[in-house]
């Protein structure tokens, strides 16, 4: 989570470092981009524990319904909303599947709420101190502000 609050915080920057103006936009792309990929960073560790247990069938069906969620939200959210939408898809996919998640983590009594709610204030501190600092170059991005 640090690593990619650094990025988050940096993103633009380095894009401005790294390439010429023709690459000015991926700033505040990569700034949301890094954003949105805390929530997958939180409960990346709890994603194994069922082929780790040999159990490919449960590990199947989380994944086969995260991928079927966000497919579905890309379709809807990606038309009236952009890049945007791509980028949220993923997020609500993680939160829609979390009750998923708990229930597959409890057939192993592996879920970590304190894990799980002191990542989540972190990720949600990190969240809302980026876009409050770099709110003046990722607001054009916003199709709905």
């Amino acid at each position: 989570l640090c690593a990619t609050g650094i990025l988050a915080f940096a993103g633009n920057w380095l894009i401005e470092l790294l390439y010429d103006a023709r690459y000015g936009g991926a700033g505040p792309l990569l700034v949301l981009i890094a954003i949105a990929s805390l929530p997958a960073q939180i409960i990346q560790s709890y994603l194994r524990l069922p082929l780790a247990a040999g159990n490919s069938r449960l590990h199947a069906i989380f994944t086969i319904s995260r991928a079927l969620i966000q497919l579905i939200l890309l379709l809807l959210l990606v038309p009236q909303y952009g890049i945007f939408g791509a980028i949220v898809a993923p997020v609500l996919s993680i939160l829609l599947c979390y009750p998923l998640l708990v229930t597959i983590l409890r057939r192993y009594n592996a879920q970590d709420l304190l894990h799980d709610i002191v990542c989540t204030a972190i990720a949600s501190v990190i969240t809302v101190v980026v876009l409050w600092q770099k709110w003046s170059i990722i607001q054009p991005i916003f199709p709905i502000f």
